[in-house]
């Protein structure tokens, strides 16, 4: 069987043009569906966060990722932001008040899977559970 140029080039523009008219459809669809915007808490907390709005909106995994390989590989527990706050995940979900609002929405979002939660405790739902 052999398979024709025109019919090849047909089919690459449309997977090509698939995501654009998946987003139209979805708009004409479901109009006045509410979204979220990319960073939609704030921190609450007093004493400022262990960096910059800037860098943490940016770079807040990689600083994440660095701790937890010195707490895990290298044994270091303790490590200081920037303006010498400790950085853990206690300290983080402080100041952000819940794991929805800080982390689950902005996740959402972006389409990245959230998975700081296989190991540790979330906050929110001990005093949830404690009430």
């Amino acid at each position: 069987m052999r398979i024709n140029q025109g019919m090849v080039a047909v089919v690459a523009v449309l997977i090509i043009l698939f995501p654009v008219g998946y987003s139209v459809l979805s708009a004409v669809v479901a109009p006045g569906q509410k979204r979220a915007g990319p960073f939609p808490e704030t921190p609450k907390g007093k004493g400022g966060c262990v960096a910059d709005r800037t860098y943490m909106r940016f770079h807040h995994m990689e600083l994440l990722e660095e701790v937890r390989e010195d707490a895990v590989r290298k044994g270091i527990r303790e490590r200081k932001g920037k303006n010498g706050k400790e950085i853990t995940l206690d300290n983080c979900m402080k100041c952000h008040g819940s794991r929805e609002q800080a982390c689950a929405q902005c996740h959402r979002e972006v389409n990245l899977r959230l998975n700081c939660f296989r190991c540790h405790l979330d906050p929110g739902s001990v005093r949830e559970a404690v009430h």
